[in-house]
C-alpha cells in the first residue's frame, strides 16, 4: 500500500505571515475557524497583529451541512477563501472562490470556478498548489474519465495581473497508463506535470515504465515533453520542485532489483530551456544500511523496502534534500469480550531518513532519525517537517511507555542537520 494514498497531515488554521507570503508590516498571522465559541455555524477570517491581539474578525462563510472549505491563501495582497458545496438535486459539486484584501474587506464573493458531477465513480476534488512567490494560484482537477489521454483542467489566478485563466491538458497516455505525480506552478505562471507511465500492467524490467514532465504555457494546451530514466536502473521514487529561475530539480531513489525497492539516490536538474544539465545516481553508504540491514544482507545486495519520498527541499547551493518514511501496513485479528472477530488495519510510520545531494549529484551524507509509530487512526501519525535557517527539524507525535499511573502523548522534535553542512 502507497503512503500517498494515505495522506495523515492537514495544514493548521492559523497561517504566519511567511506562509502569506506578504509584507510583514502588512498582516502578521491570519485563523479561519468558528467566529463564536458558542456556535460552529458561521466561519470568519480573524486578523492578529504581532502581538497576536486580535484585530478585526470577518464572517465568510455559513456552514448547511452540504460545504466544505478546500483552502485559505494569500495571494499578493488579497485573502482567497475556496469553498466546495454539494447541491443534492444536480448530483453536483461546485467550488467557488471569495477574495478578500488584507484588511478584511470583500473584493469577490462566491464566484463559482467549478461544477463537477458527485458520483462515486466521477468525483474529483479540486486541488491547490501555489508558486514560489506566492503570486500563482493553481487550483485542478485530474479527471478520471477512462479516455485515450490524460485530461487535467485547471484555473490559475495571478495576483499581479489579477487575471484568472482556466486552460485544459491533454497528455498522450491513457488514464491507466499515467500516473499524475506532482502539479506545480512557476513565478511566470508556467504549469509543470510530473507523471509516471507504464508500456506494460506488470512492470519486470526497468524500460516497462518511466516518467515524463510537461510544460505548459497557461492557456495553452499543448506543452513540451522532457523523458526522465536512468538506463538499467529502477527509477523508483521521484518528485519536483520548481525555483524562481524556472530551473527544474528532480530527486528521487533508485533500485537495481525492482519498483519497491531503494538502494541510493538519483538527481537532475533541469533548465528553463528544457535542457538536462545533471543527472546523477548514487548507492547508499554501508554505514547507512546498517541501521536497517545486517553486514551479510548488504554484502548479498538486499535493499532497503516500504520507503516513500516526502518531500525534497532546494538547498541555496543548488543542491537538494530528500526526506523520505518508512511505512507499511499489517493486520491483526482476535475476539471481543462478546465472541466475535474483530479485524485491525494497522498502521506502521516508521523511520525517517534525510539525505543530502550536492549541486552535482553527489549524496553527500544520510540520517537518520529513529521513531516508531503504530495505530489503527492515521491521524495521530506521521511527521512535519519544518525548515528554519539552515536547519531541518522533524516534529511528530509519540507514545511514552505506560506506567500503572497515567498514560500520555508527547510531541518530539528532531533536527534533521544542516542542509549545507555535512553532519
Amino acid at each position: 500500500m502507497d503512503k500517498r494514498l494515505c495522506p495523515v497531515w492537514t495544514s493548521t488554521g492559523v497561517i504566519p505571515c511567511r506562509s502569506f507570503g506578504v509584507r510583514r508590516c502588512r498582516w502578521r498571522t491570519g485563523h479561519l475557524g468558528n467566529q463564536s465559541r458558542k456556535s460552529s455555524r458561521y466561519l470568519s477570517i480573524t486578523k492578529y497583529d504581532d502581538q497576536f491581539n486580535k484585530s478585526w474578525t470577518k464572517q465568510v462563510f455559513q456552514q448547511n451541512g452540504h460545504s466544505d472549505i478546500d483552502l485559505m491563501a494569500v495571494l499578493g495582497e488579497d485573502i482567497y477563501v475556496f469553498i466546495s458545496e454539494y447541491f443534492p438535486r444536480d448530483r453536483t459539486v461546485r467550488t467557488s472562490y471569495s477574495q478578500f484584501d488584507l484588511e478584511g474587506n470583500a473584493i469577490e464573493t462566491s464566484k463559482q470556478i467549478s461544477e463537477l458531477p458527485n458520483e462515486k465513480g466521477l468525483r474529483v476534488d479540486l486541488k491547490y498548489t501555489r508558486s514560489i512567490n506566492k503570486k500563482k494560484l493553481l487550483c485542478y482537477k485530474n479527471l478520471n474519465e477512462g479516455t485515450k489521454s490524460e485530461t487535467i483542467l485547471y484555473y490559475l489566478f495571478d495576483a499581479q495581473s489579477k487575471e484568472f485563466v482556466e486552460g485544459k491538458i491533454e497528455i498522450p497516455y491513457p488514464d491507466d497508463k499515467f500516473q499524475v505525480r506532482k502539479i506545480m506552478v512557476s513565478n511566470a505562471g508556467k504549469v509543470y506535470v510530473l507523471g509516471k507511465f507504464f508500456k506494460v500492467n506488470k512492470v519486470k524490467a526497468p524500460d516497462d515504465f518511466g516518467f515524463k514532465i510537461y510544460q505548459y504555457e497557461a492557456g495553452v494546451a499543448e506543452g513540451k515533453e522532457v523523458t526522465i530514466d536512468l538506463g538499467e536502473l529502477y527509477l523508483t521514487d521521484l518528485t519536483m520542485k520548481i525555483d524562481r529561475e524556472e530551473n527544474i530539480f528532480l530527486a528521487g531513489f533508485f533500485s537495481h532489483q525492482s519498483t519497491d525497492e531503494i538502494i541510493g539516490t538519483c538527481f537532475f536538474r533541469i533548465n528553463s530551456q528544457l535542457e538536462e544539465e545533471v543527472r546523477s545516481s548514487q548507492r547508499f553508504s554501508d554505514e547507512f544500511l546498517v541501521n536497517f540491514l545486517r553486514d551479510k544482507q548488504i554484502e548479498r545486495g538486499r535493499e532497503l523496502q516500504n520507503f516513500y519520498l516526502d518531500n525534497i527541499i532546494l538547498r541555496s547551493d543548488g543542491g537538494v534534500l530528500l526526506i523520505a518514511e518508512k511505512f507499511y501496513t499489517t493486520f491483526n485479528s482476535y475476539v471481543d469480550v462478546y465472541g466475535y472477530w474483530v479485524d485491525q488495519k494497522i498502521y506502521h510510520y516508521d523511520e525517517v531518513i534525510v539525505n543530502s545531494v550536492s549541486a552535482n549529484g553527489d549524496l553527500e551524507w544520510s540520517a537518520v532519525v529513529p521513531k516508531r509509530q503504530q495505530s489503527e487512526r492515521r491521524d495521530q501519525l506521521s511527521y512535519i517537517d519544518v525548515v528554519s535557517g539552515t536547519n531541518v527539524y522533524l516534529i511528530y507525535g509519540y507514545q511514552p511507555e505506560k506506567s500503572p499511573e497515567r498514560s500520555t502523548s508527547t510531541a518530539s522534535t528532531s533536527m534533521a542537520k544542516s542542509p549545507s553542512a555535512k553532519p
